[in-house]
Order: structure tokens, then sequence, then C-alpha cells
């Protein structure tokens, strides 16, 4: 009976420790984390406004799987199976968002395009990181030869879109 009291104390002492690991990390994730200031918007037209806020939305989203990929890759990632189906689900997912925001830079016109591109922005960048990703990140590409980590390699894709954030919040008016 004794030692049915002292496994279930482990047990309890085991989970208490991931508790408190998983809480350092999530205090560390916010610590890193900045405010994101309002995007300003007004000069913009409501087609490019709409995909200003989606870009942003594209690039926080992204910033949760850049964490997860590099706890993957630093081991600090203990999962089960099912975990793992879940890793391979956001990686899925991460790739799903960036494809949908190319066929939106798609339907984009020339004029809407060379404003992105005027400010310093390139969706090219991006749509060719996702080419060199064989158009799906997935987790046996997590490390390949000659090539950064994945972790790095999306976050290259989140400076891409920061760029084009700040591109697109630019205004163009020229006082003489």
């Amino acid at each position: 009976m004794g030692w049915f009291f002292i496994t279930v104390a482990c047990l309890a002492g085991l989970g208490l420790l991931r508790v408190s690991k998983a809480s350092a990390q999530s205090r560390k994730y916010l610590d890193a984390s900045s405010d994101e200031a309002p995007l300003q918007v007004d000069h913009l037209t409501p087609q490019m406004r709409r995909f200003t806020a989606d870009t942003r939305l594209l690039r926080i989203s992204l910033e949760s799987s850049v964490r997860t990929i590099g706890q993957l890759i630093d081991g600090d990632f203990e999962a089960t199976n099912d975990d793992r189906d879940g890793f391979d689900q956001m990686l899925m997912g991460a790739t799903r968002d960036v494809v949908d925001w190319l066929r939106i830079v798609e339907t984009l016109g020339e004029t809407e395009r060379g404003q992105i591109m005027d400010g310093g922005g390139n969706p090219g960048a991006i749509r060719e990181a996702l080419v060199n990703e064989g158009w799906a990140f997935e987790r046996r590409n997590l490390t390949t030869a000659g090539r950064p980590p994945m972790n790095l390699r999306l976050a290259a894709i989140l400076a891409e879109l920061h760029q084009i954030e700040v591109a697109l919040q630019r205004t163009s008016r020229i006082y003489r």
C-alpha cells in the first residue's frame, strides 16, 4: 500500500514539474513578445486595408509555429504520438495560411503590388521560401543539410511579412 502512495506522489511531482516548465516557457514567450501598435492604414484603399490586416494576422499566427518548431528542434518539446499529430496539423495549418495569403497577393492589381514593392516588401520572397519547402512545411524537413532549421526559415518569412506591413503603412504623400 505504501508503494502505491509513493508512486502517486512521484507522478504528481512529475506533473507539477511539467506545469512549472510550461509556465516558465509561457512567461518567457510573453516577455519576449512586443506590443503591436495599431495599423496605420487610413491612406489605403479598403482592399489594401484588409490585406494589411491579413498580413499582420498571418505573421502573428506564424510566431507560435516558429516557437513550437524551435522547441521541437531544441528537444524541449515533450510529445506523445497525439502531440506529434497535433504538431503535423500545426505545420499543415501554417502551410495553408501562407498559401491562402499568396493567393490574396495574386488577386491584387498591379498598382497594389507596386505599392508593396515600392515600400520594400517582397511577396515573391515568401513564395520562393514556400517553393523551397516543396509547398509544404513538414516535420521530416525540420532540419535539412545545407539549410537553416525550419524555425529560422519560418522566421525569415515572418521578417518579410513584417516588412510588407511596414511598407504598406508608409504614406506616399509628397508635400511641395
